[in-house]
């Protein structure tokens, strides 16, 4: 997951730029609403696709499923549950009548009409009203408030959250560790309270943090291993990372988490027994943040499940876990500390769970060198290539150079023009290309009705995309409700609109 260190621009690496919000100041009434591309590699063998396991990445999904239901231990029963008797049961949030006391008002919504669905989850269709100064379900906003603009989006495993221009933050998804905010999982944006100073956001697996304005960082969430700085089965509210200063960007992994700051340092703290850290050592975890070894100052930064990647003037440098050629130094070497993938001209980079990618070029470098690399895990042909074994090392797979590109769990995202359209490639059984699909390719696939996005952010096995107009998209996995638009449809394989912004 790409995280800029400034404002998007796209000389340096970048990911992010400015996401106009929903939230609206309404005028008198409201509105109702209602490719084949080419390989990416020019001149590859068929352009067509990769089937795994009858083009089904389900082992990736099932690894998301697990990890969701591992969460979900603490707070199940031993006895199962059984959605319809009346009984809140397990890991069930309502049952019939029986809503546990919760209300819209309660899940941070417009107060209206909470209801309980058929699957024992909240409805919160009925928590909008028109003409409430929120854009909610099924409204078209009149008019936007320039504090109303989403000014950064991350997309994390199985939750999304958003900084608003007030500096707010709003979350989605799931919650049972509270990465999202609160308890319970939400199927549309829900305030996280106390933050209004937020400038960017960094969704991990179980946890989430926000730099705020003056440099400082707070994270919430899951942090048995220190990655919201400290250890703690759950950070809630949100708290401030203690030793750390001059913040200018975040990274959120699987159980650690890395910051860049002013004085272009990269700082890490969490799980460290892969070389996490960056430091040279091998700690189970650290709620501290520790130096990343370097004698190069870095400009860029972006995390995957267990390694991570800055870089420097153009050199990209990673570290950490590298059972599957994720830090692409072609070996299989847990690395804990930074060593060389690319060794000039990074221009943008994105990492994905166990891969990554990163875009070499420079005007005097020969046009048979520059372009799209990646390398790392490619079961599901999230690196571009057909063969579906890993990729220890930067290999060329396209020509173009994406403005911005963004990795998930075992797909990837890119765009190759801001505005532009988004074509994404890899593992789709929950529709995470976002092409109608759920057939898993190593070819360019373009997600359905976008033509004009300038941000996307790549999460587990869904991702969001920020249009030219300042409306968000998302698809892909949606049990959790990731996507935000107030339904528990287990994916989405074209994009819809998050609600309630």
């Amino acid at each position: 997951m790409r995280i800029p260190d400034g404002n998007g621009s796209t000389g340096m690496p970048c990911r992010a730029g400015l996401l106009l919000g929903l939230t609206v100041a309404w005028a008198a009434g409201c509105v109702e609403n209602a490719l084949n591309c080419p390989s990416l590699e020019a001149g590859a063998d068929d352009g067509g696709n990769v089937e795994v396991e009858g083009g089904s990445d389900a082992g990736a999904d099932a690894a998301a499923d697990a990890d969701a239901e591992a969460e979900a231990e603490a707070e199940a029963d031993a006895a199962p549950a059984e959605c319809g008797n009346g009984v809140i049961e397990a890991d069930e949030q309502c049952d019939g009548a029986e809503l546990g006391g919760a209300s819209c008002a309660s899940l941070g919504l417009t107060p209206g009409t909470l209801a309980c669905d058929e699957h024992c989850r909240f409805d919160t269709a009925g928590c909008a009203v028109c003409g409430d100064g929120r854009c909610e379900g099924g409204e078209t906003p009149l008019t936007c408030a320039t504090e109303c603009a989403v000014v950064d989006v991350s997309a994390g495993a199985i939750h999304t959250c958003a900084v608003l221009a007030d500096g707010s933050v709003r979350c989605w998804g799931a919650r049972r560790g509270h990465q999202a905010g609160g308890i319970g999982d939400v199927t549309r944006p829900v305030r996280v309270p106390g933050i209004a100073d937020a400038s960017k956001v960094a969704a991990g697996v179980g946890h989430t943090c926000v730099l705020h304005e003056g440099g400082t960082v707070s994270c919430w969430g899951r942090s048995g291993f220190g990655e919201c700085g400290e250890i703690a089965a759950r950070v809630w509210p949100p708290r401030a990372v203690p030793d750390l200063t001059g913040a200018t960007a975040l990274a959120a992994a699987e159980h650690h988490t890395c910051a860049l700051l002013a004085d272009r340092s990269v700082r890490c703290w969490g799980r460290g027994d892969f070389g996490n850290l960056g430091d040279g050592s091998h700690p189970g975890r650290s709620a501290t943040p520790v130096r990343v070894t370097s004698a190069t100052p870095f400009d860029g930064l972006a995390a995957g499940a267990q390694h991570t990647c800055a870089s420097a003037s153009g050199v990209l440098r990673c570290w950490g876990r590298n059972d599957m050629g994720q830090v692409g130094g072609n070996d299989r070497d847990w690395h804990p500390t930074p060593v060389v993938t690319f060794a000039s001209a990074t221009q943008s980079f994105g990492v994905g769970g166990s891969h990554g990618c990163g875009c070499q070029f420079r005007p005097s470098m020969p046009p048979a060198l520059q372009g799209l690399y990646c390398w790392g895990n490619n079961g599901f042909g999230q690196v571009g290539v057909p063969a579906s074994s890993d990729v220890l090392g930067p290999q060329r797979v396209g020509p173009g150079c994406p403005r911005a590109v963004d990795g998930g769990d075992a797909f990837t995202c890119m765009l190759l023009a801001v505005p532009g359209p988004v074509q994404c490639w890899g593992g789709n059984s929950s529709g995470q290309l976002g092409d109608g699909t759920q057939v898993s390719r190593h070819t360019l696939a373009l997600v359905a009705g976008i033509d004009n996005a300038v941000q996307v952010s790549a999460g587990a096995s869904h991702a969001c995309a920020r249009l030219q107009d300042g409306t968000l998209r998302c698809w892909g996995r949606n049990v959790e409700g990731q996507n935000g638009n107030g339904t528990s449809a287990r994916y989405h394989v074209i994009p819809v609109e998050p609600v309630g912004l």
